[in-house]
């Protein structure tokens, strides 16, 4: 498992997810169980601070039939408009299995600075086999 660069084009919309848990596992828990009813193409994001405190808990829809034939065609999506849109940028990354806790995230490998914001993107790929991207952007960047 490889930390890899990534550059965002475009920004990526969620929106808020209802959640009035105290902890990480507990938001982690909730996106996981939300996904396991949505739709193939779904995914949803989890924003941790430095520190494993919950910033942001949100999803969105699988993309519809003109936005897959823009993004086969590589042209420019509508302008990303949610409860927080993940902005376009540098990104570090890592893909791994689904862990069954918040607590199997190989945080070690990510080399967290402190302040950097960390995204837990989910994605519904096929019905039982989501995966799970953790993406870092450095302050700096």
């Amino acid at each position: 498992m490889r930390l890899m660069n990534l550059s965002l084009r475009q920004g990526l919309a969620y929106r808020k997810l209802p959640w009035e848990g105290s902890s990480a596992e507990e938001a982690y828990q909730t996106l996981v169980s939300f996904l396991d009813l949505a739709p193939v193409g779904s995914e949803g994001v989890l924003l941790l601070s430095f520190d494993m405190n919950v910033l942001f808990l949100g999803t969105s829809d699988p993309p519809d039939e003109e936005a897959l034939e823009k993004i086969a065609k590589a042209e420019k999506l509508e302008e990303a408009e949610g409860d927080h849109v993940l902005k376009p940028g540098r990104y570090r990354f890592i893909q791994i299995p689904l862990p069954a806790s918040i607590e199997e995230i190989p945080l070690e490998k990510l080399a967290l600075d402190e302040g950097d914001p960390l995204y837990l993107r989910i994605l519904k790929e096929k019905s039982f086999a989501p995966v799970a991207q953790l993406w870092i952007r450095r302050r700096a960047e």
